[in-house]
């Protein structure tokens, strides 16, 4: 079984030289593999240098993220504080308002127990109940 070059070369009246022709083959298929590895190693580059930007990219989204919660989270404080704040503010009118209804009871109260015969003894009844 000879390769089609025997035929040629031995026409030619020569012996192929296999030794090279083998080392020859050798040759190439390191350098296709050299080859084909060079372009394996240049795609994952890309791939790593597209997954990178992707990373800063999102780290980025995340850093802008992170101040919009800040800043929600500073707002909800605010209104917390405010509204800590009514509540206070609500609090205390309804202890006053409580302590003049206890005052207009009393006033009442010592108005039927003395008897004001005028207009002008009741009003002084009045101012002083109110402390005036």
């Amino acid at each position: 079984m000879a390769l089609p070059l025997a035929p040629a070369a031995l026409a030619l009246g020569k012996r192929i030289p296999w030794k090279y022709v083998g080392v020859a083959a050798v040759v190439v298929g390191v350098g296709f593999y050299v080859y084909h590895l060079k372009l394996t190693v240049a795609n994952l580059q890309t791939t790593v240098a597209e997954q990178e930007t992707t990373i800063a990219r999102k780290d980025s989204e995340i850093v802008g993220l992170k101040g919009s919660v800040v800043s929600q989270n500073n707002a909800v404080e605010q209104w917390r504080l405010i509204a800590q704040a009514k509540q206070s503010q609500a609090a205390d009118a309804l202890r006053e308002a409580e302590e003049q209804s206890a005052r207009a009871d009393r006033m009442i109260e010592r108005l039927q127990t003395s008897g004001a015969k005028t207009c002008e003894e009741g009003i002084n009844l009045i101012d002083e109940a109110l402390g005036l």
